[in-house]
């Protein structure tokens, strides 16, 4: 038979007849895809992301990671392949997955003192093409290591976003404290004539 339906062949002798009824139905090649990605794929530090492959109830799956659900999650860079296979035969498709080697690190010092609080501000961050300074007080730089001073009495979160070509990116923050100084004045009880005037 060369389409799907249900054939029926019916046996006939001198006592009678009997039939047999089968049903065909098709079964594709299978066909290897790799869902909801680009390719590359974008790894950033400190994320991961899945790889989902179509679903098919007569595949399996087999990832060049040894995986085999339909779905893996990674966690580093490389080419990942998927071989998927059905009683026609096999299909493979892959993806290739880019890792970030951005690395955000820098150091503000000194986190406290009294107004007005001169802070350095040191970028030692690696792998990144642009840098931006929040420095809490409602100014900011893109300099890599700027100094900044605080003239007001309180507490400010200073931070730096770093982020790379691939669109990655990373922040840090540190914790400023700008105390005041308070001026006390005394009155002068002490009169030389002892009248208190």
């Amino acid at each position: 038979v060369s389409q799907t339906g249900t054939y029926t062949v019916t046996a006939t002798n001198a006592c009678g007849s009997d039939s047999a009824s089968i049903s065909v139905s098709s079964i594709s090649n299978p066909q290897a895809q790799i869902l909801s990605v680009s390719n590359p794929v974008i790894l950033c530090p400190n994320e991961s992301v899945q790889l989902l492959a179509s679903t098919d109830l007569s595949y399996s799956y087999l990832w060049s990671s040894g995986d085999t659900a339909s779905a893996i999650t990674v966690n580093n860079g490389g080419v990942y392949t998927l071989t998927v296979t059905n009683i026609c035969g096999s299909s493979v498709a892959g993806v290739t997955v880019v890792e970030s080697n951005l690395q955000a690190s820098a150091n503000a010092t000194p986190l406290s003192g009294l107004s007005p609080l001169n802070v350095s501000f040191i970028n030692s961050s690696v792998n990144f093409t642009s840098a931006t300074w929040n420095f809490g007080d409602g100014s900011s730089s893109s300099s890599g290591s700027p100094q900044h001073t605080y003239t007001s009495y309180g507490n400010y979160t200073a931070t730096l976003t770093v982020a790379d070509s691939l669109g990655c990116s990373e922040l840090l923050s540190f914790s400023i404290f700008v105390d005041e100084i308070v001026n006390f004045s005394l009155p002068n009880i002490i009169t030389p004539n002892a009248d208190g005037r």
